[in-house]
């Protein structure tokens, strides 16, 4: 056999599945980045001094001052559900992304199969067609030498000379369909 007929893992190399794979990657870094994304702050606070009282409670207390040292952590809900929510809607991108990668490549695996397999019987064809042609060249051959002699007419000479000529139309075609699929192929494997 051929050695373009061989298999080849060249449909990963398809542009289109490639480009899906560049998207995954992103979407997959962007769910990373997401990941590391913090949602609360974290805050310390401190206090010193006299502490908001009412009036009545501010005259008792007079010289106290007081001091007060916390720590704040605030977060949002809304937020918290939004990342969320961006978090399972990336899950299910990318998941489609896989699923369309996947289909594209075994589409074009099936494409690359269906071309070689047609590509391998065209050549079987032209192969027969070219013997059937050497035995209507023998035959035209034979007959002209009896046409000149006079052993058979002009009307069977035209009949054989008919048979030669459609064979090698035959052939012809049987090249161009060849070459044609033979360029298919060099497509899709670059």
């Amino acid at each position: 056999k051929n050695e373009w007929l061989k298999e080849s893992s060249s449909a990963q190399a398809h542009p289109e599945i490639r480009a899906l794979g560049v998207q995954r990657q992103i979407l997959q870094n962007h769910t990373e980045q997401k990941r590391a994304w913090r949602q609360f702050e974290l805050g310390l606070y401190g206090h010193y001094g006299r502490p908001a009282l009412s009036a009545e409670e501010d005259i008792a207390r007079e010289d106290k001052n007081e001091m007060a040292v916390g720590l704040r952590l605030e977060f949002s809900l809304a937020d918290i559900m939004r990342h969320r929510s961006d978090k399972v809607a990336h899950h299910y991108e990318l998941q489609a992304l896989e699923y369309r990668q996947d289909y594209l490549l075994n589409e074009k695996q099936a494409y690359d199969h269906e071309v070689r397999h047609d590509l391998e019987t065209t050549h079987q064809l032209w192969r027969d067609n070219r013997k059937r042609t050497e035995l209507a060249e023998k035959i035209y051959q034979k007959n002209f030498e009896s046409y000149q002699r006079g052993v058979i007419s002009l009307s069977e000479m035209t009949q054989t000379l008919n048979l030669l000529h459609e064979t090698k139309i035959n052939e012809i075609e049987l090249l161009v369909s060849y070459a044609q699929k033979k360029a298919m192929l060099d497509y899709l494997n670059p």
